[in-house]
């Protein structure tokens, strides 16, 4: 668990990371923190409703690119007391807009964004679905 890891200062060898990844978490990890780690610890005991709140009291947004609702649901469970700010609606090869109004309580709304993308407007009858 990574639990172990940040209070022994070691890497479990069942992640699966390269060796520049690994010595760079290790140095990171420095000593260990034992004490932080028995913190970390007894807050996954509790469950990870609202785990981000209380393993940094002073996270107070966290910004996502979310186009396929899992803000919301992350938002009551995980984030619980942490608001949410959503910058962008994004496909795969896109940004297709742009959240104006970050401080809307009444939910997200996004303007397109027209100058970094390509629309290309084929008639139906001239796609081909093979």
């Amino acid at each position: 668990m990574i639990v172990d890891d940040l209070s022994e200062e070691k890497l479990n060898p069942d992640l699966k990371l390269s060796p520049d990844i690994g010595k760079y978490l290790i140095r990171a990890l420095k000593s260990g923190d034992p004490i932080r780690a028995a913190e970390v610890r007894r807050e996954l005991e509790k469950g990870s409703d609202g785990i981000m709140k209380r393993l940094w009291p002073n996270l107070t947004v966290i910004s996502t690119i979310d186009n396929v609702g899992l803000r919301q649901r992350i938002k009551k469970s995980l984030a619980k007391g942490v608001e949410m700010y959503s910058p962008f609606y994004i496909s795969p090869d896109n940004l297709l807009g742009l959240n104006l109004l970050p401080y809307n309580k009444g939910g997200v709304e996004y303007t397109l964004h027209l100058s970094e993308n390509v629309f290309e407007f084929i008639q139906e009858k001239d796609v081909s679905y093979t």
